[in-house]
This record gives C-alpha cells, sequence and structure tokens, in this order.
C-alpha cells in the first residue's frame, strides 16, 4: 500500500499540474488545502519532490510551484521511488501477505 506522503505527493503534483496549465504557479498553502494536508507536511513532501528534480519552485511574487519541458514525463514509479524508496517494490501493493511471484495479487 501507498504511504500517506506518497498519496499527498501525487495528489499535489496533479494539483500543481492542473494550475499549470492555467498558467499558475501554487504556493505550499494552496496546495495543502486543495489536497486536505498539514501545511508543514506538504512543504516537507513539496521539498523532496523538488530536491529530486520531479518539480521546480520559485520564490518570490508569481512564484510557486511547477513543471518545465523535461518534467513532462514524470511516471508513478519515479513519485514513490522518491517518496518511499525502492523497498515499496519488493512487497504487495495491496497490503497482502500472501503476494508474491508465484502467488500475485491482481495489482502484482
Amino acid at each position: 500500500m501507498l504511504s500517506k506522503s506518497t498519496e499527498y505527493a501525487i495528489r499535489a503534483l496533479v494539483f500543481i499540474q492542473l494550475c499549470n496549465w492555467e498558467q499558475k504557479r501554487p504556493g505550499v498553502g494552496e496546495i495543502a488545502k486543495e489536497i486536505e494536508a498539514p501545511e508543514a507536511y506538504t512543504a516537507k513532501i513539496l521539498q523532496t519532490l523538488t530536491k529530486n528534480k520531479l518539480l521546480n519552485s520559485m520564490k518570490g511574487r508569481g512564484g510557486g510551484f511547477f513543471y518545465d519541458e523535461n518534467q513532462s514525463g514524470l511516471a508513478l514509479y519515479d513519485v514513490i521511488h522518491v517518496v518511499e524508496g525502492d523497498a515499496s517494490f519488493h512487497k504487495c501493493g495491496f497490503g497482502l501477505k500472501q503476494c508474491d511471484d508465484e502467488n500475485p495479487c491482481p495489482f502484482h
């Protein structure tokens, strides 16, 4: 199962893209409100995404979070890898204990 951090990260990235299509760069407060997450927690997640180059940010007037041309091919794998690490790919996505290569679940 995906962690709450990953869930918030995905929701934030989708919201940022929607805003970017409208030529807007949302700030942390706006993003946190939209994804229904605590602002400080959202800031930490966005900092991780920015640090790992999945997202860009700009400070000051007209600033906020945005994507550039090089980030158009962002995959769900990239987000999970950055937020949770590789360990999440070695266990069941549904959280089932009996899921493995020999007895895979539908998500597997």
